[in-house]
């Protein structure tokens, strides 16, 4: 699996692919070994694999592999953890700005933070934006589980780049699972 930063300037894809034998109408009812892909041309630069309920993956790149985990509180709404797979230590956590938004914050404990906004009213268009406010990754999704990233140049200078590209495309599609 080749880097992000490897592959350049080039405009992912994401696609979903399932197990052999899926139906199409199943297709967020069981999302379980659901696999999402990232691709820059036919190269495979990341990927998401759903683990039990829908909300908790495994998501993969060259650069490390994260744990989402979607946690709902009784008085609070949903916020997600991001662990560090290899380690198993919590690096960040993505929380919405109010109930029932899909905007949030990435926040890292050195605070270090990113936004997440949607661009447009039919929730078809995604940002993430550093504290500067400027756009490091747009999101169009395409139908379901299908989207396409668009990198700005200068975001190939943020370390944090692989993770920001592939839990935008988990936000994508919980935004259209569960209008988080």
């Amino acid at each position: 699996m080749k880097s992000i930063q490897e592959v350049g300037g080039q405009v992912l894809t994401i696609a979903s692919e399932y197990p052999k034998g899926y139906k199409w109408y199943k297709l967020y009812k069981d999302s379980i070994g659901q696999l999402l892909y990232v691709r820059s041309g036919e190269e495979v630069v990341g990927r998401i694999t759903w683990k039990g309920i829908r909300p908790h993956a495994l998501a993969e790149s060259a650069s490390g592999r994260w744990i989402f985990i979607r946690r709902v509180e009784l008085l609070d709404d949903a916020h997600t953890e991001i662990v560090a797979a290899e380690f198993n230590s919590h690096i960040a956590t993505f929380k919405k700005l109010k109930r029932n938004s899909v905007r949030g914050v990435l926040e890292f404990p050195n605070g270090r933070n990113f936004s997440w906004d949607v661009s447009d009213s039919r929730r078809l268009e995604y940002a993430f934006t550093d504290a500067d406010n400027r756009p490091l990754l747009n999101f169009t999704r395409r139908f379901l589980a299908h989207a396409n990233v668009e990198i700005d140049p200068d975001a190939f200078s943020v370390p944090e780049l692989p993770l920001l590209v592939l839990l935008g495309c988990y936000l994508v599609v919980i935004v259209y699972d569960l209008w988080v």
